[in-house]
């Protein structure tokens, strides 16, 4: 087919260019995806090798359905279509013994980094509870992710807080380089190592990787930064593609400066604006237009839509959560008797905790529904121990892994016994696989912690045996020779339970697999073998840990067309489409939330509502809550500042619902924390909230947002609040009760 063919001037644009740096500035729904597809088909149709096209997303979702587009185009091109980490992976597995790393590496996912994290602090004595071992790993990411080594984060620690958790970075990176194990970060880390440091290897991947393709630049961290301008060279060519109203992901490292820089780091590149919108009617793009116009931080372009004008967005004022909650319930009966599936409708909210209500809301209504966010499958308890096995049999080094598994299923093996196994691992400088081969060695391990490791150690070799046979064989052998299931069963104390099922999905997704078989990459440009990955067992475990943070968080498999409603925060409704949304909570410390901190904060929380409406094809409903519980204690809500920012012409108010705040008190069940109101919660105070004199016109100073002047008044006793504009981020109403304003 004509690739150029369908395709509007701004796409046909960038699809047709070729060399040299290119930014493609993509609003939602633009037709992102079909411009990086049809542009590397291409580039294969002018005769450029497709093993010399690198294609690097976010997501294994999106790298899977960008190879299904492309081959659709072009055939099976050997095209290489990544993330970012699994490009890590793969090249590392290849090269990465110039930086001391066998190629047997493991990679550790999130659970269990923090049991690293949580070893290290043991073995420093620091107290748990002081320093969390999430806040900790949360440390040595920005960290890792900024280019600081353990001695820089050491040397450069300016508390005792930054002291110590750079003294618990220190120590698990000893811990990962024992265990010849790699986190997340390292992939990156790494591969921008080979690339700036190992001269010969950076040439090497250069002179393969001749075009280089980068999507959902806006959410590149510093290091997939550097990689991807490493990987471009001399030759530039380097293309990304990228909104950056849709950075939201700032608080995992992803750098905005990026995407907004990029005409400076290339002054010779072309910049295409991608600004016709082919998901949302126009009501919703204008509400989502004016909305981001506010920012500063972001790249001017229009957004138009060829869809027909459809219906003002509704807007209702609830009286607390819970009738928020009864809201949702109503807007989505009144779209299901307009013909809108269940599985087409999504409610979007800004923290999970938020979903409790709406959950319980539902169920009553009879309404089935999916949470995104849930436990992922791969992080269930039974499905990691069966994984930490494979990981034993792949990487013998693997510490963490055999720790997890010691006494799983029970075999005598207690803390003491863990204890003495370690001890003597360490005196002897060994793996503790080694100590478990050498038990009968280990002083004061009773003769059953004996026995329990020996059998251990037969059930490891066993299974070290079969690592090269299909993953699926490898797992069967392993659940029948542990009786897992049983086990499984047990934990729930049925004999057909939850976790038994996930068991037996494990394997099957290990069917899957061998099905697909490894999808080895391009010959290498000098003739040696195929980057392929790892086979058998170790391939798909590693297939297993690359499911990136973004695959868990953005709710892949959401779906049109199932059989529920959507329930997901913001973050994880990114890159989806519905053609109803429902979003809750847009009140002042919700949405904005409390922890966004000065003006780059607050503009991050509107490009998160800029991401939710332009989710949605047909209908959005805006819900807030008069009143909302914090710490169990309801407190009075103020509509959130964004609200005002959608011209009042584009919006259909509903009303207020619910009733009175005493009538909310008095709707509380038992067990509940009572909302805290008088009786008369009209009736004038007499009292002086703020400060004093304040009245629209005074200028005043609050902790966060500094100097700003007063708009206006309006409640009374600890219902008064004030809108007061600062400079660089507009209007805030503020609770006076709780704001800390002073004269400035």
């Amino acid at each position: 087919m004509d690739v150029l063919a369908d395709l509007t001037d701004a796409q046909r644009e960038a699809v047709a260019h070729v060399d040299g740096p290119m930014l493609v500035v993509a609003g939602a729904g633009t037709g992102k995806t079909r411009v990086v597809t049809r542009r590397l088909a291409h580039l294969v149709s002018r005769g450029i090798p497709p093993w010399s096209l690198l294609a690097v997303t976010f997501t294994n979702k999106a790298a899977r359905e960008m190879k299904e587009r492309v081959a659709s185009l072009v055939g099976a091109a050997p095209i290489w279509v990544s993330t970012f980490h699994s490009m890590g992976a793969r090249l590392l597995r290849r090269h990465g013994e110039v930086l001391g790393y066998p190629r047997d590496f493991t990679i550790l996912d999130r659970d269990d980094q923090i049991s690293a994290v949580r070893r290290a602090l043991s073995d420093l004595e620091i107290d748990p509870k002081q320093f969390p071992p999430a806040r900790v790993l949360e440390a040595i990411s920005l960290w890792k992710q900024s280019g600081t080594a353990a001695v820089a984060a050491g040397e450069g620690a300016s508390s005792y807080a930054d002291r110590t958790r750079a003294r618990a970075y220190a120590k698990y990176e000893e811990a990962l380089r024992r265990c010849a194990a790699m986190d997340f970060d390292d992939l990156l880390v790494n591969l921008a190592s080979l690339l700036e440091g190992k001269a010969d290897v950076a040439c090497s991947l250069r002179e393969r990787f001749r075009y280089v393709s980068v999507d959902e630049y806006q959410d590149t961290n510093r290091l997939q930064y550097r990689i991807s301008v490493a990987l471009a060279g001399d030759r530039r060519n380097l293309c990304v593609t990228g909104d950056p109203d849709q950075s939201i992901y700032s608080w995992r490292g992803a750098d905005l400066r990026n995407i907004l820089d990029f005409q400076e780091d290339f002054p010779e590149a072309k910049v295409v604006r991608l600004e016709r919108n082919y998901r949302s009617v126009r009501r919703i793009l204008r509400a989502a237009s004016a909305l981001i116009s506010r920012n500063r931080q972001r790249i001017e372009r229009g957004l138009d839509s060829e869809n027909e004008e459809g219906p003002r967005l509704l807007r209702a004022e609830c009286l607390d959560e819970h009738d928020e909650a009864r809201e949702v319930c109503r807007r989505v009966a009144e779209l299901r008797e307009a013909g809108t599936p269940f599985g087409q409708i999504a409610v979007f909210y800004r923290v999970n905790a938020q979903s409790r209500v709406i959950e319980t809301a539902l169920r009553n209504a009879g309404v089935p529904y999916a949470l995104v966010g849930a436990v992922a499958f791969f992080q269930r308890r039974e499905v990691k121990d069966l994984l930490a096995y494979g990981t034993i049999a792949v990487n013998p080094r693997q510490d963490e892994a055999l720790l997890r598994i010691l006494n799983v299923p029970a075999r005598g093996l207690g803390e003491k016994a863990e204890e003495r196994l370690r001890a003597h691992a360490a005196s002897r400088g060994i793996p503790l696989r080694s100590a478990i081969e050498e038990a009968k060695s280990v002083p004061a391990l009773g003769r059953k912690a004996v026995e329990g490791a020996l059998a251990l150690d037969r059930i490891l070799r066993g299974l070290e045996e079969r690592k090269e046979l299909p993953a699926r064989a490898a797992l069967s052998w392993l659940v029948k020779r542990l009786d897992f299931l049983s086990y499984a069963a047990s934990l729930d104390g049925t004999e057909e339970s939850d976790r038994a099922e996930n068991v037996r999905e494990l394997v099957s997704a290990a069917a899957d697999y061998d099905a697909r078989g490894p999808q080895a990459v391009s010959p290498s440009v000098d003739g040696g073998a195929p980057d392929a990955p790892p086979v058998g067992l170790a391939g798909f475990l590693e297939e297993v840990a690359l499911v990136s943070d973004t695959d868990r968080t953005t709710g892949s498999g959401a779906e049109g067309g199932a059989g529920g409603v959507w329930l997901m925060t913001f973050h994880a409704a990114k890159g989806l489409e519905f053609d109803a949304v429902v979003i809750t909570g847009l009140e002042e410390g919700l949405l904005p939330h409390s922890l966004s901190e000065g003006p780059d904060g607050v503009e991050e929380e509107r490009r998160l509502l800029y991401v939710g409406l332009t989710r949605a094809r047909k209908s959005v409903a805006l819900l807030s809550a008069r009143l909302r519980r914090r710490f169990g204690q309801a407190v009075p809500a103020i509509p959130s500042q964004f609200l005002e920012e959608i011209p009042e012409e584009l919006v259909e108010v509903r009303g207020e619902t619910g009733g009175s705040v005493v009538e909310a008190a008095a709707r509380w069940e038992p067990g509940e924390s009572r909302m805290l109101v008088d009786e008369d919660v009209d009736a004038p105070s007499g009292d002086e909230d703020g400060p004093e004199g304040l009245a629209p016109g005074i200028r005043v100073r609050h902790p966060m947002f500094g100097v700003g002047k007063v708009e206006s008044l309006e409640g009374r006793g600890e219902n008064a609040c004030a809108a007061v504009r600062f400079p660089r981020i507009g209007v805030k109403r503020l609770l006076l009760s709780y704001a800390r304003l002073e004269r400035a």
